[in-house]
């Protein structure tokens, strides 16, 4: 059996880089909602922003300081990234979630509709163009999470510190 990883809440803290892009981003979004401008503008805008993406780069970062990046369509559904990061896993049949790490509040990235809703996007969760993902397994004492699949790990690359503050390594998606 595998040994158990224990999560330190430091894990899931942002650091002070991710805190300060998330308040900048934050305080433009209070800044352009503020102006008066017209609400079928503003959605005009905000498709057009949405449209001169035709890729979305998304890393995943796990317990164990290792990434897995994956680049994705942004029209894709949110279930394609669990699928994505489910077929990584050595341990297939481990419950986990993908959380993504804005302030003020950690929020879960759905796995399924809402009833009665459409499946969400990676656009609408706003991962588009690119987005750090926290994973957080849902262990039990007979499952555990015990790392990415070997063969994806054999193919890893080392990230340098400049491309990536915290290092760790990332195995390259698609």
């Amino acid at each position: 059996m595998a040994a158990r990883i224990e999560l330190p809440d430091s894990f899931h803290d942002l650091t002070a880089a991710e805190a300060r892009r998330e308040a900048e981003s934050r305080k433009k979004k209070i800044e352009d909602s503020q102006l008066l401008i017209p609400k079928s503008l503003k959605e005009k805008q905000a498709k057009s922003a949405r449209k001169r993406y035709k890729a979305t780069v998304i890393r995943i970062q796990f317990p164990d300081g290792v990434i897995l990046q994956g680049v994705f369509l942004p029209e894709e559904q949110t279930t394609a990234l669990y699928e994505f990061v489910g077929s990584a896993l050595k341990e297939g049949c481990l419950e986990f979630e993908l959380l993504t790490p804005a302030l003020p509040k950690r929020r879960v990235i759905p796995r399924f509709a809402k009833p009665g809703e459409r499946m969400p996007t990676l656009d609408d969760e706003d991962l588009v163009p690119t987005a750090l993902i926290k994973f957080k397994p849902i262990e039990t004492d007979s499952i555990v999470f015990t790392g990415l699949s070997s063969n994806l790990l054999e193919i890893s690359e080392p990230l340098t510190s400049a491309a990536f503050p915290s290092g760790g390594g990332f195995v390259p998606g698609l």
